[in-house]
């Protein structure tokens, strides 16, 4: 999946992007969440425990606001995106 260029955070209509990243979440171990394609609290929470845990590039922390930007993106698909 691409980076659908913009901050998915907590309300996102496009339930297909929510259960790639819950999906993406489980397959890291910081789940269980459930793949349901709301992105609630429980997403959102799952979100900053994997932005804590894990650091962008070069040792370079992740923001930790349970919203999944570019950055995060990245960070938990593993793919590079140019920035719109």
């Amino acid at each position: 999946m691409n980076y659908p260029s913009r901050i998915i955070t907590i309300g996102e209509q496009d339930s297909a992007i929510v259960i790639a990243i819950q999906n993406r979440l489980n397959h890291l171990g910081f789940g269980p969440i459930t793949e349901d394609g709301v992105f609630g609290r429980t997403t959102k929470s799952t979100i900053k425990a994997y932005q804590n845990r894990v650091f962008y590039r070069f040792s370079d922390p992740l923001e930790i606001d349970g919203k999944v930007g570019l950055r995060t993106w990245k960070g938990l698909f593993e793919v590079r995106i140019s920035a719109p």
